[in-house]
């Protein structure tokens, strides 16, 4: 992605690491981020689902989460967000291989003395100028104009030259056999792209599911809709407005709910028994109260 501040081109990621990821996939990813590191700036945002990691000190309890940042640091990245965003742990991480490129928005200080309707006004100009500057623009093409996957640039040419020898056949200027044999060429080509590409998925699905399953959504002649729901007296909802209202009801209870008193301060206390008996060296290096 290319800018227009001549910044250079940026390559920016997004990730999300499930808790119980495979190791090999997990090995996927971190050769996968060595190779976009070499890029002049990088930005990877994600929620990776290390809770275990003590960005202060950058040290882990589990072996996955040391594995991790071993990858950024033989990367040469760092970690810029700073402050919890859930429940007082550190989830959802920005990594950069570029100082400054990432950084806080001093916004305190540039709505400093302004109501809320300049306020508005002074964010929905910048956050407008960033995404002209930074988000690429490109025609939308519609889905009967995409190429399908399998589609090579030989195979278009020879669909090319058969079309061709079909507008001669008409004005008399080709035999009917020499377009059938084109026809059956370009026929027999087009099955073994196909069979090619499928062959290919199937024996690389472990590293590229996404692909795989795209491709087996595109051959599906239906598509599945989010069936009835029950609400919380156990009535039908059939509307889809009232379908994503109560969606989105039950995904926000899941980030209001307040934690019992008494279990904050069970949970502090395991937190504290935990770092005793696994890191008793904490209290000799002088970071017992990480």
């Amino acid at each position: 992605m290319k800018g227009q501040a001549n910044m250079g081109d940026t390559v920016v990621g997004v990730d999300y690491r499930p808790p119980d990821q495979e190791e090999e996939v997990n090995e996927a990813f971190y050769r996968q981020l060595e190779v976009a590191s070499r890029s002049q700036a990088l930005v990877l945002m994600g929620d990776f689902n290390h809770p275990d990691i003590c960005w202060k000190s950058k040290m882990a309890k589990h072996a996955q989460s040391r594995r991790f940042l071993q990858s950024i640091d033989d990367n040469f990245l760092t970690q810029v967000v700073e402050e919890p965003m859930r429940r007082g742990v550190l989830l959802d991480l920005v990594l950069t291989n570029k100082e400054g490129l990432v950084g806080r928005i001093p916004w305190v200080r540039a709505l400093e003395g302004k109501g809320v309707q300049e306020s508005w006004s002074v964010f929905k100009h910048h956050f407008l100028r960033a995404q002209d500057q930074c988000i690429p623009k490109s025609r939308k093409s519609s889905k009967g104009g995409r190429r399908p996957a399998w589609m090579s640039k030989e195979l278009l040419e020879k669909l090319k030259g058969k079309k061709e020898v079909y507008r001669m056949w008409k004005k008399g200027l080709a035999t009917w056999e020499e377009y059938r044999d084109v026809v059956r060429e370009c026929r027999g080509a087009t099955r073994k792209a196909k069979a090619h590409l499928e062959l290919n998925l199937a024996g690389e699905v472990k590293d590229n599911k996404k692909g795989f399953f795209k491709y087996i959504s595109s051959k599906r002649t239906t598509r599945e809709n989010v069936g009835p729901l029950l609400n919380e007296v156990g009535a039908l909802v059939m509307e889809d407005t009232e379908k994503a209202e109560l969606l989105h009801a039950l995904f926000a209870s899941v980030f209001t709910a307040k934690a019992d008193p008494q279990e904050s301060q069970t949970l502090e206390v395991s937190i504290k028994s935990c770092k005793r008996k696994t890191f008793p060296w904490l209290r000799r290096i002088g970071l017992e109260n990480i």
